[in-house]
């Protein structure tokens, strides 16, 4: 008789639970789950300070020294600021005046801002809660890997050490400036709470899959729209591969789960729609050519990466293209392949599709562009169709999903090699700990890139200046002195001041930088002669002639930073504002040589603007409407404060029946500013065809 066919004894039966027991029992206890994510919780904090040394012991005064900190501390703190005091001007924040809907400009994050209130409410310490909320996205995307991957594999020792990967990933590293690409930390826990749906439909799977998908997509609309491609492509892909996803339960509770997340969404999305309407805030596509990623950035690191280093080439873009997810990961992954398209080949296959789907469109419109290559790749009809893609600056990012399927992949390797070894090992309780501790030291190890560096912004953060000026009892408009055009970075550092007051500021740093911003503040620069009879050459200063425009704008406030000038040019600086005396009334001067000029408010000149056309129009000749500007006053004056919007110039030609024959729109862009006496701007529309009859119609709208 066969052996495995035999009937089991008693004997046999106690034989077997003996062997199993001294091969399989746990040496220790076995903890609660709650215990056990404590635990995991504390891991990813402790690393978390270690991979990111010096930056836990600077928290509350320090940031990383770019130009991203401050407005994200900005548009954290304007959020909290609006949302105690006026709700439903939001998006009416205090930078770009007097344009309106301007936190539009960028991500406003609003989940992180909510996050952060019981932390600003305790310390009153704006830069430790950014640093805080920044710190704790590791910890966050950690964790939210290390569920999604505990849930597929059932392992949550390979869940744990595919958390650190993900946490610790290169890209993070290099967008430790970013606050809002960082929150790609909540995509693993909206994937999961997708599959959690799918196997168990109902209202509590419903809320958090919509609660988790709308808190992603508004807490940055760059990686919502990423995280958008991965959740459509493992929903297709399970529609057809898993009989659960095609039942009608599961198509309620989904529909239930879109309305959430709409409810969510929606609300802070349609400003955005708004501005890009108004404002026409798209990208020209060469900005998206030469801002994809290469083939070789999925092999690039952080500079300070020891491990890896090596393997960066010549082409850096500024951290945008760092993509590479480690050699642990890049072999797990591997065997994920091998294993999942044979155990798990739906989850599998869909992980396989956003990993290649992320990296097209991470190289952007043309293959290689930086090298060089002229392929074009779908971006360009992305691009071409997708509005989303027209406001998209920088391609490389979506190579994020690409590290996610990645790290996803390599969590189910790990665990059919474990599951692999453990039969073959003495004590698999014992050893499976000490494979994860070595391997998590490892992953460690080869994705550190410390130290990171960071700089003091506390003298912004709190400031006399800002202090002064939340003492007056007027909200007066205030404009900074000097401008940095076209850098934009100091006006993130006035930016973070102005938390302290909200006074409006005319100028401002964000995603988008309206262009009448940059045209009116341009006024104030130029060259400046020096007391020895040398020139200073494009520096800001104010003086007799163009200090009346600051009370036409409704400037009221005008700050003056000595520190942003080279000590040759500060006495002329100081001179121009002192000849304007009749227009600017000093008030208060601060350490470190700031000084505050009052603006007098005085009745701003009517500049009178009138449209006129010739009424007859020769076929062939040009046919000028004329756009007629008179200044009373004897020096430049502003025309008008509507002028910041855009202008648009529409041009209606009918024949003698009244039918349209020709309609021409496009933007007209006239003067801020009107000099002295009349002036006048010719407009040279374009004819119908053929010959004859006609009446035509012109009509300027927006800023007039």
């Amino acid at each position: 008789m066969n052996p495995e066919t035999q009937p089991r004894t008693a004997a046999n039966r106690a034989q077997e639970h003996s062997s199993t027991t001294a091969t399989t029992m746990p040496l220790l206890p076995r903890f609660p789950s709650w215990v056990i994510w404590l635990l995991i919780v504390a891991a990813y904090l402790l690393a978390t300070v270690v991979m990111t040394w010096p930056y836990a012991a600077h928290l509350s005064d320090s940031i990383p020294p770019q130009w991203d900190p401050p407005l994200q501390i900005w548009v954290m703190r304007w959020v909290q600021h609006a949302l105690h005091t006026n709700p439903s001007h939001l998006y009416d924040a205090n930078i770009f005046y007097p344009l309106s809907q301007t936190l539009a400009y960028t991500d406003s994050n609003v989940p992180a801002a909510l996050i952060g209130s019981p932390i600003f409410i305790l310390t009153g310490n704006a830069i430790l809660t950014y640093n805080l909320l920044l710190l704790g996205t590791f910890v966050l995307a950690g964790c939210g890997c290390c569920a999604l991957v505990s849930h597929i594999t059932g392992n949550r020792a390979v869940g744990f050490l595919a958390g650190l990967v993900y946490a610790f990933l290169p890209y993070r590293y290099d967008h430790i400036w970013h606050l809002n690409q960082l929150s790609h930390a909540w995509t693993p826990w909206a994937v999961l709470a997708l599959l959690l749906l799918i196997a168990r439909p109902g209202w509590r799977t419903a809320l958090a899959f919509g609660a988790l998908t709308g808190i992603q997509v508004v807490s940055s609309f760059y990686v919502g729209f990423q995280l958008l491609f991965a959740l459509g492509i493992l929903l297709i892909v399970l529609l057809i591969a898993d009989h659960r996803a095609r039942t009608l339960r599961f198509g309620a509770w989904f529909a239930v789960a879109v309305v959430i997340g709409a409810a969510i969404i929606l609300p802070l999305a349609l400003p955005y729609l708004q501005v890009r309407e108004d404002q026409g805030l798209v990208r020209a596509l060469d900005e998206a050519t030469y801002a994809g990623a290469m083939p070789g950035s999925y092999l690039k690191v952080p500079m300070k990466n020891r491990v890896w280093g090596w393997l960066n080439d010549e082409h850096i873009l500024a951290g945008e293209d760092t993509l590479f997810v480690g050699g642990i990961a890049t072999l797990g992954a591997l065997l994920g392949i091998g294993f999942g398209l044979r155990r798990k080949p739906a989850l599998t296959i869909g992980l396989l599709l956003i990993a290649l789907i992320g990296f097209i469109i991470s190289l952007g419109p043309v293959w290689n562009a930086r090298d060089g290559g002229t392929t074009p790749l779908p971006y360009q009809f992305l691009f071409d169709h997708f509005p989303f893609f027209g406001a998209m600056r920088v391609p490389a990012r979506f190579g994020v999903l690409v590290n996610f399927a990645v790290v996803v992949l390599a969590g189910i390797g790990a665990a059919y090699a474990y599951e692999y070894l453990r039969p073959r090992l003495q004590w698999p309780w014992l050893n499976g700990a000490i494979i994860t501790a070595a391997l998590a030291c490892l992953i460690l190890l080869e994705l550190n890139a410390t130290p990171i560096r960071v700089e003091s912004f506390q003298a912004y953060a709190k400031s006399d200046v800002g202090a002064w000026l939340a003492q007056q009892p007027d909200d007066g408009v205030v404009l900074y002195l000097p401008q940095p055009i076209p850098n934009q970075y100091a006006n993130a550092k006035y930016m973070l001041e102005s938390t302290q007051h909200w006074h409006p500021l005319v100028y401002g740093y964000s995603g988008f930088v309206p262009a009448r911003q940059q045209e009116f503040v341009s006024l104030f620069v130029g060259d400046l002669p020096r007391s020895d009879g040398t020139v200073a050459n494009n520096v800001s200063f104010v003086n007799a002639e163009n200090a009346g425009l600051l009370n036409d704008l409704g400037v009221r406030y005008l700050v003056v930073e000595e520190s942003g000038y080279k000590r040759e040019d500060w006495n002329a600086v100081l001179a121009q504002l002192a000849a304007a005396h009749d227009t600017l009334e000093p008030v208060a001067a601060f350490t470190g040589s700031r000084r505050v000029y009052q603006v007098r408010e005085t009745t701003p000149p009517a500049v009178a603007v009138t449209l006129t056309a010739p009424t007859v129009a020769v076929h062939g000749t040009y046919w000028e409407p004329t756009i007629f500007l008179n200044n009373p006053s004897n020096r430049p004056a502003l025309i008008a404060p509507t002028l910041f919007q855009p202008v648009t110039l529409t041009i209606r030609w009918r024949d003698s029946s009244g039918k349209e024959v020709r309609h021409d729109e496009q933007p007209l862009t006239l003067p801020l500013v009107a000099p002295p006496g009349e002036s006048a701007i010719r407009l040279q529309p374009d004819q119908p065809e053929p010959p004859g009859d006609y009446t035509v119609q012109i009509v300027i709208s927006g800023g007039l």
